[in-house]
């Protein structure tokens, strides 16, 4: 039955093809935007996680005997 109806729709083929294109659009900008990051930048992100300067410096702007929300 859903063929049918979609089959009387006049120009019901355009959308898929809208739906394609603006995905390869997306994807091949995607590919420009990560093949045009420096190394350094990729690199810096990467260590991020495991970066123990950047934990410490988070957890030395609390307060001194500040309670959590919840103790």
């Amino acid at each position: 039955m859903y063929k049918e109806v979609l089959r009387d729709i006049e120009g019901i083929a355009t959308y898929p093809i809208i739906g394609l294109i603006l995905f390869l659009i997306t994807f091949v900008s995607m590919l420009i935007w990560v093949f045009s990051l420096r190394r350094e930048f990729i690199e810096e992100m990467g260590r991020l996680p495991l970066d123990s300067d950047h934990e410490s410096a988070a957890s030395s702007t609390e307060p001194s005997g500040a309670l959590r929300h919840g103790e």
